[in-house]
C-alpha cells in the first residue's frame, strides 16, 4: 500500500478559517499540521511519550476509517533547519479512495501517553481546525511511480497493487544494510564501536558519501539544506534506472555492525527522536517511492535484537515502533522487516524468542493502519532455519520471511 514520492500538502492551521489548498490525489500524502504547545527534542515533559496526536479519517461513501499516529515535529521545517524546538505537531496520511473524506484529530497530554490506547488517556488539549474534510481526485501518475498503481500489499504467496492487482516481483540491493549511515543527515555519525567482528563486515572509517552517485542527480529532485543529499538521491535514481524496485536498510544498527544509524537524538537514547535527520529520512524516502522503489525497512540486526525491553515489545521498542509508523508507514511501498538475521544462533545465543518475534508482528498487525506487509530475516545456514522456523510457521500476523540462504548456488 505504499506509494512513491507522495504530493506534499501541507496545511498549518492556525484559525477558524480554513485555507484554500490545492487538490487533493488518490495516493498522495496529505500531511496536516498543527501548532500545539511549544517544546523541544529534549524538554523535561517529553513530546514523544507525555503527548499523544491521533487522528481518524473517515470515508463515509464506502464506511473505511483509519486510526492514524501522528508526531512532534519541532518548528515543522527541521529538515532544513535542524530545528530541535517548536511548536508544529503534524500528521501524514494516503487516501485510498476517490471522493469526500472527513477527519477528526484527538490531542492529549499525560505521562507516558502514547504508549496507552485507552481513548480517555490523559486529558484533551484543543486544537484549532481539529477536524474537517477534503476531496480527493483520482492520481496523475504514471510508469513506476506507485502512485499510479496503489499500496503494495502481501495477499498470499504474493505482492500485489491495492488498486491494480498487479503483481510486484522485488529485485534490489541489499547492501550497504547501513544506507541510511550517510554523512548529509543531521545527527550521523559513528557509534562507540569501531572493532570489525570475525565474519562480519569491517565498519568504515567515514560515513557513506555515495560521491559517484552526484552525477546521477537530475534537476528538479529533492535536497536539502542547500544542496544536501544528492549523493544518496542519485544513487537511488542509478538503481532505479538499472530496473532495481528495492533497497533493504537498517533504521537501527546501535550495538550492531556499523552503529552508525538510529532514528533518537542520542546514541545512547531511547525515548527521544531526531526530528531534522527523520525529517530528512522521509525526503529520500518519497523520492524512493516516486521512483518505484520498495523500502525494505530493516528495524534492528541480530547483535541488537534485545536492546530494548530485553527482546519483548515493551515501551522502548512500542515507542520505536510507533514513531516508524508514524512518520513513514503512509508509504505506499514498504516492507517492515522485524530483525536481520533473528532469533539465536550459534554465534548469537541471546536472540529473541518465537514469543517475542510473534509479538513484533502482531505489534505492527494491531498499529500500523495501511496493513504494510510484515517479514523477518532468517539466518543463512538450513539448520539453524530448521529449529528455528516451526514456531512461526502459520502466525498469521507475519506475511512472510526475508529468507536467506549460505550458498548462492541455491538461490533461483
Amino acid at each position: 500500500m505504499k506509494r512513491i514520492l507522495p504530493f506534499i500538502l501541507i496545511l498549518i492551521f492556525f484559525s477558524c478559517e480554513k485555507p484554500e489548498s490545492p487538490p487533493i490525489m488518490q495516493w498522495h500524502t496529505l500531511t496536516l499540521d498543527f501548532e500545539g504547545p511549544e517544546t523541544s527534542e529534549n524538554a523535561e515533559e517529553n513530546p514523544f511519550t507525555d503527548y499523544r496526536l491521533n487522528a481518524i479519517f473517515q470515508h463515509p461513501e464506502s464506511g473505511r476509517a483509519y486510526r492514524i499516529f501522528g508526531f512532534y515535529a519541532a518548528d515543522g521545517s527541521a529538515g532544513e533547519t535542524s530545528a530541535n524546538k517548536g511548536n508544529i505537531w503534524r500528521v501524514h496520511f494516503k487516501p485510498d479512495q476517490t471522493g469526500l473524506w472527513t477527519y477528526q484529530i484527538s490531542f492529549r497530554k499525560g505521562a507516558n501517553i502514547a504508549l496507552s490506547d485507552k481513548q480517555n488517556a490523559g486529558e484533551p488539549i484543543n486544537l484549532p481546525q481539529s477536524s474537517g474534510s477534503f476531496e480527493v481526485i483520482p492520481s496523475d501518475k504514471t510508469g513506476r511511480d506507485f502512485r499510479a498503481h496503489g499500496r503494495i500489499q502481501a495477499k498470499g504467496q504474493w505482492f500485489q497493487f491495492q488498486n491494480s492487482n498487479q503483481y510486484f516481483l522485488k529485485g534490489g540491493a541489499d547492501s550497504p544494510e547501513n544506507f541510511l549511515a550517510y554523512a548529509d543527515f543531521d545527527g550521523t555519525q559513528r557509534g562507540e564501536s569501531f572493532v570489525a567482528r570475525e565474519g562480519e563486515s569491517k565498519p568504515q572509517d567515514a560515513l557513506h558519501m555515495y560521491e559517484p552517485h552526484v552525477k546521477d542527480w537530475k534537476e528538479g529532485d529533492p535536497t536539502w539544506q542547500g544542496g544536501k543529499g544528492k549523493g544518496m538521491i542519485g544513487a537511488l535514481n542509478y538503481l532505479a534506472g538499472k530496473g532495481m524496485n528495492v533497497v533493504y536498510f537498517l533504521t537501527m544498527n546501535i550495538k550492531g555492525d556499523g552503529e552508525d544509524v538510529w532514528p533518537y537524538t542520542d546514541y545512547h537514547e531511547r525515548s527521544r527522536f531526531d526530528c531534522s535527520k527523520l525529517d530528512q529520512w522521509e525526503k529520500v524516502f518519497s523520492h524512493m517511492e516516486k521512483l518505484g522503489i520498495m523500502m525494505h525497512v530493516v528495524t534492528q540486526e541480530t547483535e541488537n535484537e534485545r536492546l530494548l525491553d530485553d527482546g519483548d515489545t515493551g515501551p522502548e521498542r512500542s515507542l520505536y515502533y510507533r514513531a516508524l509508523i508514524a512518520r513513514f508507514g503512509h508509504h505506499l511501498g514498504i516492507t517492515w522487516n522485524l530483525g536481520e538475521e533473528n532469533g539465536p544462533a550459534e554465534f548469537s545465543p541471546n536472540g529473541q524468542t518465537s514469543e517475542q518475534q510473534k509479538a513484533m508482528a502482531d505489534f505492527f498487525d494491531e498499529n500500523d493502519p495501511y496493513d504494510n506487509p510484515v517479514v523477518i530475516h532468517t539466518h543463512a545456514w538450513k539448520g539453524q532455519k530448521d529449529k528455528s522456523l516451526p514456531a512461526l510457521t502459520g502466525h498469521n500476523t507475519l506475511d512472510g520471511l526475508s529468507f536467506q540462504v549460505d550458498r548462492r548456488e541455491h538461490v533461483h
